[in-house]
């Protein structure tokens, strides 16, 4: 029972509009995402009543003993259509291109990530929103060792999902 109250409420929430809800067009927002390495931050532009441009970073540190240490870097970019303007729940698709680097050692090894991604955003108000997205990954690898810990020079495929909280200016 408790299952059908829960499906019935995602539904209604999915079909419906809310009297809030508007084109949130021209506004700024900040991001907030749990990811599987870091959290990453987020700037985003609304650009229009459809389309959310995203740029994104993420950053951590490892210092193994004293004489070493490396950062990991995370930058990236992506384009969303963004359905359904005028509701609060707001389904996307799009695409993301991540660059993923360490540098330390006196080195600097580099992932090239994108693909397309897809998921769904829902405003509690005009200045607050969650977010839930899922990708699928082409990962190009370096050619010694792979910021993502994949095995060096090779292509992969995967799948990951993201969870993130947004403050629109």
């Amino acid at each position: 029972m408790k299952k059908s109250l829960i499906l019935i409420a995602i539904i209604m929430i999915m079909v419906t509009g809310s009297a809030g809800a508007g084109d949130y067009s021209g506004r700024f927002g900040l991001g907030l995402s749990a990811t599987e390495s870091s959290p990453t931050f987020a700037l985003q532009l609304l650009a229009g009543p459809y389309y959310r441009l995203e740029g994104t970073m993420a950053v951590s540190h490892a210092r193994p003993d004293d004489d070493d240490s490396s950062t990991r870097w995370r930058l990236g970019f992506g384009i969303f259509y963004n359905f359904r303007q005028g509701t609060d729940f707001r389904p996307f698709v799009g695409g993301r291109f991540i660059y993923d680097f360490i540098s330390g050692y006196d080195e600097k090894y580099v992932d090239i990530i994108g693909g397309p991604s897809f998921g769904a955003e829902y405003y509690f108000s005009k200045h607050f929103s969650v977010r839930g997205e899922y990708m699928v990954r082409i990962i190009k690898t370096d050619d010694v060792i792979s910021p993502s810990l994949l095995p060096a020079n090779t292509t992969y495929i995967e799948t990951t999902q993201f969870l993130s909280v947004n403050f629109y200016l």
